[in-house]
């Protein structure tokens, strides 16, 4: 231990216990007293009233003698903990009054809390202000579904005429209670059952503006069913909390609102269903003849595994329909088998006896539902089951249908559409329209999306305002103008949440805020991340929110507060792009403090709110695997997307050969690029340099490579279930690397690759036995003839014996040779071979012998299927340096046009207009001079110089080269005139300066070099005052550092 003191007292203790150490022994020595030492000072209590909790002091280093605080590295010392634990004791379980906003409210998280407890927390406010309560967990059983919260749950009740009382359980997570009166109290009600809960944890506690307005919700009603799951609902309105009129809803905007409605009764009412597998069965409801149980839903299951099944009534009485649809007490019949939805029929009222419904499979279900009311009528159902031979009975033929689109509307009434098309029911192949002899089903139908909202707002007095729904997600379609306007002042927009759909930086769902007098304040947001106020500089808001037809999120909700209009206010522009695509990075913006009526900027005091985040963190997904490894669909937590090493941080490594595979058991792999920076080939449309290597171990001729800094828009789809990725780098220049997603698709989108055939051609021979001939050509999904490796097993045979009709073989006859190669792959090509008149024994005889016999033709149509058509590619050259480092600057590059085979066609094939592309470079503005005032006159009397600073400062204040900022420089000195005439005399060696305005005095030869060996004294006397010699130029030999050559001696 140092002693940092010249002076010190070591005391010892002991006590009375009679307990026994075996002392100390110190030995000290003197040091010289440190000069600087840390000081301790607690800053802050204990964090928590009662149990475990956290102080925190404030550690510095000082200097000793002075006490003042100096740098943190003037301290050697070990520096001690700022958090220090606290303990102060158990906290009680039960009955507390909370009384200020620092007590925390838990119940012995994160432990499970007591059994057979009733722990009353009572909160009465202090000054006439209403709590809120920051609920970071409630962790009870979950409600039962029909009594809601009875085993252990927190009971609210508030102290006021229109008080709720409500009971919460279950699971939830991080929400506000807003407590509408002064006074309130929380009770914690447990049981005798364990159930491993944790109770509720409120984390923090803060004091508002009670509510003027709110919901009141009466007692529910009974519910609409004994079982299977009825509705309950009661009245919500919205009161004045202190007189109980009723208000607008408007005026409760800022509270959640109960519910109407409720589920109740929802165990299942006992079981009606039966199963049926014998002939001539008969189904009856339940009771027949008596009258059927309301709110039933039974299920009868029908089979004959030999054939198919009619039903036909025999006594049929339900519930008449309603405005002409079944909705109230209904039987429902349907065919289980695929495409048979168009089969199912709904009955209700009275029937025909007569009546029947057949099957096209053996397999049926009878569906008989009936709501809640009380009939009136007696009803039954009965049906025979026939075993009907599907070519007796039945056709083969059927009807079916698939739904194509969904409904073309997101909300009011649309239109939904299917295919139907003719099938035969064995084989499951389509047939023609005429074999289907029954009426075909409609194409369209009517779907109805409920009534579309409508939102918009016009606000006059301070409120909350929430998107629609909230705080459930926002329905898709949405467009909903809020207008706001303050009369005697301007308005501040207060967001609690904003949690809308972004893609990267673009907003695909919004807000936009705009001040009616002021566009240049105007702004987008959609962030999750909004936590600053934002501010009008006049009376006239307008927020318009507006959403896509795809994904919803949370909504957002913020209070419109009316305030006197300030002069200065923060303004924000967009954060920029995340520093890293995954793993963590930054994202920043400009936060400016600018006066409002110029926009210009000012220092951050004159701006009184909170200065936004100017920093962010993003993208804070882990990063993919990226080298050596296989991804399949059964890869658990799995990406949908790779990188190439280091991508988003470092360019990719040089000799490189980075591979990964991907495996899709159901199907193929489609692969699309989100970024691609590649070193390019040495040619525009050669990857042989570094290069992302796309391929199908199965088919090698989708190979493909990718290179350049130009992201491909075509996907790139494998033929079997494996796709590989390979990074292929050589030891030169580096790129980013690449960013691509890939995504499993189902075996029926994988292309199919077969071969196609062409006709035999005519028998080998004119007589005897001979030989038949025909070509295979591998086709893609698309028609096109691709190498035949990529088509699956080896092509059928392609020769076959033949006998032709003149046999036995004559004295002489036509032998043909092979036929050669077709001409071309596709698109009518000719073979040739060589016909030649032989003898009995095979030999070449004179065509004569031959002429009564008809001649083979020597060439042969091959490879009839029509060839693709032509493609042609737009190749881009590489673009040439921008015209300036900053600034507004271009840079161009070529086009052309390429066909299949890489070779230059017109650019008219490809639709190109100029064979120069111009790009505007995107940089930052340039660097600018910065030029300060000029400083005081270097003399003070006569004629003298003055200067100033001259800096170049980039865009955003850094200094910077001063030749960054380009010719001509502004000059730094200017000459100054004093006004005030010198009077000066000048000295030589040996002479008397003693004139009342002083004078100049000079080393001999001044301003050329002084004579060396040299002792001048120099006299400046005026006898009586203070003489004060200023120097204004001095270059004297230093000599070793201590004037021993040259030097003034006064």
């Amino acid at each position: 231990m140092v002693v940092k003191d010249p002076n010190v007292i070591l005391g010892f203790v002991s006590d009375l216990n009679g307990v026994e150490g075996t002392g100390f022994s110190i030995f000290s020595t003197l040091q010289p007293c440190p000069v600087t030492g840390l000081y301790m000072n607690w800053s802050e209590q204990c964090s928590s009233t009662c149990g475990e909790g956290v102080q925190e002091r404030d550690v510095k280093c000082v200097i000793l003698e002075t006490g003042e605080a100096t740098s943190m590295v003037n301290c050697n010392d070990p520096r001690p903990d700022v958090f220090v634990p606290c303990n102060l004791g158990e906290c009680p379980i039960c009955d507390r009054l909370i009384e200020d906003t620092a007590t925390q409210v838990l119940s012995k998280l994160p432990l499970p809390y007591p059994l057979n407890q009733e722990c009353e927390f009572s909160f009465e406010s202090p000054n006439g202000l209403c709590w809120r309560l920051f609920v970071s967990v409630l962790d009870f059983p979950e409600a039962d579904p029909d009594r809601g919260c009875i085993q252990d749950y927190l009971l609210l009740e508030e102290d006021g005429l229109y008080g709720r009382s409500e009971r919460r359980c279950g699971r939830e997570d991080t929400f506000f209670i807003n407590i509408r009166y002064p006074n309130a109290k929380l009770t914690l009600i447990t049981d005798d059952v364990e159930t491993g809960n944790a109770g509720f944890f409120i984390a923090a506690t803060s004091l508002q503006e009670c509510p003027t307005h709110g919901y009141v919700a009466g007692e529910f009603g009974n519910c609409s069913k004994d079982c299977g799951g009825g509705e309950r609902s009661r009245t919500v309105t919205c009161l004045n909390l202190r007189n109980g009129n009723e208000a607008s809803e408007a005026m409760c905007d800022g509270e959640t609102r109960p519910s109407e409605i409720e589920a109740c009764n929802v165990a299942a009412c006992p079981s009606c269903d039966q199963f049926f597998n014998t002939t001539n069965s008969v189904i009856r409801s339940p009771n027949y003849p008596l009258r059927y149980e309301p709110s039933q839903v039974c299920r009868y299951r029908v089979n004959n595994p030999d054939g198919c099944i009619r039903i036909e009534f025999d006594d049929f009485n339900l519930q008449a329909p309603i405005d002409g649809v079944c909705s109230a007490d209904f039987l429902e019949i349907s065919d289980n088998a695929p495409t048979t939805d168009h089969l199912t029929a709904t009955f209700c009222g009275g029937r025909s006896n007569s009546e029947t419904w057949s099957s096209r499979s053996g397999d049926v279900t009878v569906l008989l539902s009936t709501d809640g009311s009380i009939e009136e009528l007696d009803s039954a159902s009965a049906s025979s089951s026939k075993t009907v031979p599907s070519m007796d009975m039945f056709t083969q033929t059927g009807q079916s249908f698939l739904l194509s689109m969904q409904c073309t509307v997101e909300c009011g009434s649309g239109i939904q559409f299917r295919n139907i098309s003719c099938i035969n029911l064995i084989t499951m192949d389509e047939a023609l329209e005429s074999f289907c002899t029954e009426e075909p089903p409609a194409v369209t139908q009517i779907c109805t999306l409920g009534p579309c909202p409508s939102c918009d707002q016009t606000i006059t007095t301070q409120s909350r305002i929430s998107s629609p729904d909230y705080p459930m997600q926002y329905p898709n379609s949405a467009n909903c103008e809020y207008t706001i306007f303050n009369p005697e002042g301007c308005i501040t927009l207060a967001f609690d949440i904003l949690d809308l759909q972004a893609d990267g930086e673009e907003c695909v769902d919004s807000l936009f805020l705009s001040d009616d007098g002021a566009p240049q304040i105007n702004t987008e947001v959609c962030a999750s991340d909004m936590t600053t106020n934002w501010h009008s500089i006049t009376s006239n808001v307008s927020v318009v929110f507006s959403s896509d037809a795809a994904v919803s999120q949370g909504g957002f909700s913020f209070i419109a507060v009316f305030l006197p209009c300030s002069d200065y206010g923060y303004v924000i522009d967009n954060f920029g792009v995340c520093s890293a695509s995954c793993g963590g990075g930054i994202m920043n913006r400009t936060v400016s403090c600018k006066r409002m009526a110029t926009m210009s900027v000012v220092d951050d005091s004159y701006c009184l709110d909170t200065k936004p985040e100017e920093f962010v963190a993003c993208n804070d997904l882990p990063c993919p695997i990226e080298c050596s490894n296989a991804i399949s669909t059964d890869t658990p937590n799995q990406v949908d997307f790779l990188t190439s090493p280091g991508y988003g941080f470092v360019p990719y490594r040089n000799n490189e050969r980075c591979q990964n595979t991907i495996i899709n058991f159901d199907g193929c792999i489609v692969i699309l690029f989100n970024d691609l920076d590649i070193q390019p080939g040495t040619t525009p449309i050669d990857c042989d340099r570094d290069y992302v290597l796309l391929s199908d171990p199965s088919y090698p001729s989708i190979e493909t490579r990718y290179c350049g800094n130009e992201t491909p828009n075509a996907a790139w789809r494998s033929g079997s279930s494996v796709a590989q990725i390979t990074l292929v780098s050589d030891g030169t220049v580096r790129g980013a690397g690449y960013s691509l997603a890939y995504n499993f698709v189902n075996s029926i989108n994988c292309p199919e690759y077969d071969f196609s055939y062409s006709a035999f051609t005519a028998c080998s021979t004119s007589c005897g036995d001979g030989l038949q001939y025909r070509s295979a050509v591998c086709m893609d999904d698309q028609g096109a003839s691709i190498p035949s490796f990529n088509c699956r097993g080896d092509p059928k045979t392609d020769v076959r014996a033949c006998v032709p009709a003149n046999d036995p073989c004559p004295s002489y006859q036509y032998r043909l040779g092979p036929l050669s190669t077709c001409s071309v792959s596709c698109g009518n090509g000719t073979q040739s071979r060589n016909v030649t008149c032989v003898d009995s024994e095979d030999n070449p005889v004179n065509e004569t012998f031959c002429e009564d016999i008809s001649r083979p033709e020597d060439s042969l149509l091959c490879n009839l299927v029509e060839c693709p058509a032509p493609v042609y590619q737009i190749v881009y050259g590489m673009y040439t340096e921008c015209s300036a480092t900053c600034g507004a600057a271009i840079r161009t590059r070529t086009v052309s046009c390429r066909d299949s085979n890489g070779l230059t066609v017109s650019n008219n094939l490809c639709g190109i207009n100029s064979p120069t592309q111009i790009d505007v470079c995107t940089f930052v503005p340039c660097p600018e001079f910065s030029v300060g005032n000029y400083g005081e006159c270097s003399v003070t009397c006569g004629n003298g110089t003055m200067s100033r600073n001259v800096t170049c400062n980039d865009e955003i204040g850094n200094i910077v080269q001063i030749e960054d900022c380009g010719l001509p420089v502004p000059e730094t000195t200017a000459p100054c005139a004093t006004g005030v005439e010198c009077m000066v005399q000048e000295a030589t060696c040996g002479s008397t300066v003693d004139a009342i305005n002083g004078g100049n005095l000079t080393s001999p030869n001044y301003p050329g070099n002084y004579p060396p060996i040299l002792t001048v004294p120099l006299l400046p006397r005026h006898p009586g005052s203070v003489m004060l010699l200023v120097f204004r130029e001095f270059d004297l030999d230093l000599g070793t550092g201590s004037c021993d050559k040259d030097f003034i001696r006064y």
